[in-house]
């Protein structure tokens, strides 16, 4: 009889320290958006939220799907959820997709792609250049 109400006693505990575990989720990532800051840089923000964040950043190559398989990596800064990376764009002419990612123990999440098409205008008396972000 006693070892059935020691038996129901951990079960309870269990069952109770189980259902207060916070289920951890892949990092979410919203709000992706790409600015020109000149002529051969894209300043690129999101928000990621998640907990435990293991690594974050922006992977961007020539082909439309770049992840961290294929693709080059830059990290940028996280200050809170709001993530920031600058990519030096020199390809006149180039269309560069990128993706901003986030990772955790629970896996990794990308962004939908986003595009980038360096085309460079002349502009005003001394022919700056400045590419233009689709």
């Amino acid at each position: 009889m006693k070892l059935n109400h020691t038996l129901v006693l951990l079960a309870l505990a269990l069952g109770l320290t189980l259902a207060s575990c916070d289920k951890k989720k892949a990092p979410e990532i919203s709000n992706e958006n790409a600015k020109e800051v000149s002529p051969t840089v894209v300043l690129i923000e999101a928000d990621i939220t998640g907990k435990d964040i293991s690594e974050y950043g922006v992977v961007f190559d020539l082909s439309s799907d770049p992840s961290l398989e294929k693709g080059q990596k830059t990290n940028g800064s996280l200050e809170g959820d709001h993530f920031q990376a600058r990519i030096i764009l020199l390809d006149s002419g180039s269309t560069y997709y990128f993706r901003v990612f986030a990772t955790n123990d629970q896996g990794t999440t990308y962004s939908p792609a986003m595009s980038v098409t360096i085309s460079y205008q002349n502009v005003g008396a001394n022919d700056n250049s400045y590419p233009a972000v689709q």
